[in-house]
């Protein structure tokens, strides 16, 4: 049984493939800012494990007179293959993990952790079409491209130091939104008709 979205407040909601003791309810803003504050945190460990790695390797293939040489004429090619590239395949590969944990039950780490999920309004089955459309266009391009764009603006209205702020402007602007909203949606919600919903 599928129930009317625009009074999902007063109801309990059915998802197709949810265990049938399950209750949905709408996850607050809290919890969604808690489970993005999770992802981040793991994004950057796992950045900072590849980072470590990179090191290493660096150290057993050239060796601290090579390391230390890394300033001179080798630096882009010796610092890309053996410090850059280790955090990029290592953060990439993880990327495709969680995009997988998404589009098999709608959760990411964070998620995960507060138990929260992605649901479409309809109650239907996520995967990997929805997933690659909300976390790919929806977040990455279409977030960045207006965390771009703001960077711009703001570099030439108020200096270059500022335009770094224009990302957690704009984060900040999507966790408003989802205060505001009455369903609790964001704009990558807005765009493939899901909302973020607490299962317990």
């Amino acid at each position: 049984m599928t129930q009317d979205f625009q009074d999902f407040n007063e109801y309990a909601y059915e998802v197709e493939g949810a265990p049938e003791e399950e209750t949905v309810t709408l996850a607050t803003p809290g919890d969604r800012l808690l489970a993005f504050i999770v992802d981040v945190l793991i994004f950057i460990g796992i950045g900072i494990l590849g980072l470590i790695v990179g090191v290493v390797l660096a150290l057993v293939i050239g060796g601290s007179d090579e390391l230390e040489a890394m300033t001179g004429d080798n630096f882009f090619g010796f610092a890309f293959l053996l410090i850059i590239l280790p955090p990029l395949l290592i953060n990439l590969g993880y990327w495709v993990f969680v995009l997988a944990m998404i589009a098999q039950n709608g959760q990411s780490p964070g998620k995960k952790v507060l138990k929260i999920r992605i649901i479409t309004t309809d109650g239907s089955a996520w995967g990997w079409g929805g997933t690659l459309v909300r976390e790919l266009i929806g977040k990455l391009i279409i977030i960045g491209v207006i965390s771009g764009v703001l960077g711009v603006l703001m570099d030439r209205a108020l200096g270059p130091e500022s335009s770094g702020l224009a990302s957690l402007i704009v984060i900040l602007a999507l966790f408003i939104w989802i205060v505001m909203d009455e369903n609790n949606q964001t704009l990558h919600d807005k765009i493939t008709n899901t909302f973020v919903a607490k299962v317990t």
